[in-house]
C-alpha cells in the first residue's frame, strides 16, 4: 500500500504518546534502574522480559500492583505508584522529546482537515507535560488514557472511546502505535493500523503484521509526507 496516498485518506487519527509521537520508552530502563537502586542497591537491576512487555499497555496504578506482586511484597502500591510517577514527571521534564519528523508530519495532517487526538496508558496530567513542552497541543482535540476508561490496551475501550469523541466511523479512523499489543487490539476492532518502529518496544514482528502502514527502524515521519 502506498503510504502517502494511505495517509491523504484518513479524516480521523488516534495516536499513542510514548514510543509513537514522542521517544520516551527509555524511560522503562531510567525507572528500573532507580527502582534497583531504591530497594535493592543495584542500578542494573532489570524485570524479567515477558514482565517489562506486560507492564508497556497498562495504567501505572496497575503497573505499580503488578510490581509489588512480583518485585517487592513489602512495600505498599500507593508508594510504588508514587515513586513511578515522581520519576515519568522528571524524565518527561528534562529527557523527553520528540520522534524524528513527527511535528511536521501532524502539520500536514492538520493542514489536510484530519481530526486527531492522544490515547495512551500514561496518565493525562503526565502526557500535558510533554505536550506543553514540545508544542503538541494545537495538534490534537483533547487527550484519552487507559485510566479513563478502565482497561489496558488489550482491549479496545480506549480506542473506541476516542473515536466515538471524535465523532467519526472507524472505518475512516487510524490508530498510530508503536504497542504490537495495541496494534493488534486496533486492527481487530476495526480500524487501519500505523505501526511505528521504537528501538525500546518489543515485537516488531508483530506490529509489522498489524499495520496496514510500518515505519521501520530506518524510516521517520517524513517517509509519510
Amino acid at each position: 500500500m502506498d503510504k502517502k496516498e494511505f495517509i491523504n485518506g484518513l479524516k480521523y487519527a488516534i495516536f499513542d504518546m510514548d514510543g509513537t509521537v514522542v521517544d520516551s520508552l527509555s524511560f522503562w530502563d531510567f525507572c528500573w534502574s532507580e527502582i534497583g537502586k531504591k530497594y535493592f542497591a543495584n542500578p542494573d537491576f532489570r524485570p524479567d522480559p515477558e514482565f517489562d512487555k506486560a507492564i508497556r499497555t497498562i495504567t501505572m496504578k496497575d503497573t505499580a500492583i503488578l510490581i509489588k506482586e512480583r518485585y517487592l511484597p513489602e512495600e505498599t502500591v500507593d508508594n510504588i505508584y508514587n515513586l513511578c510517577n515522581d520519576l515519568i514527571q522528571y524524565y518527561y521534564v528534562n529527557v523527553v522529546g520528540t520522534k524524528t519528523g513527527v511535528t511536521e508530519f501532524l502539520d500536514k495532517l492538520l493542514e489536510n482537515g484530519v481530526k486527531m487526538c492522544i490515547a495512551s496508558a500514561t496518565e493525562p496530567r503526565f502526557i500535558r507535560i510533554i505536550m506543553d513542552k514540545c508544542g503538541l497541543g494545537k495538534y490534537f482535540s483533547f487527550v484519552i488514557s487507559c485510566t479513563d476508561v478502565g482497561a489496558g490496551k488489550d482491549k479496545p475501550d480506549v480506542f473506541l472511546e476516542a473515536l466515538r469523541r471524535l465523532g467519526g466511523d472507524i472505518g475512516e479512523a487510524c490508530v498510530f502505535e508503536d504497542s504490537c499489543v495495541a496494534l493488534e487490539t486496533a486492527e481487530k476492532a476495526g480500524f487501519k493500523t500505523v505501526g511505528i518502529y521504537d528501538k525500546n518496544n518489543y515485537g516488531q514482528d508483530r506490529l509489522k503484521a498489524a499495520s496496514d502502514i510500518y515505519l521501520s527502524e530506518n524510516e521517520t515521519y517524513y517517509d509519510l509526507i
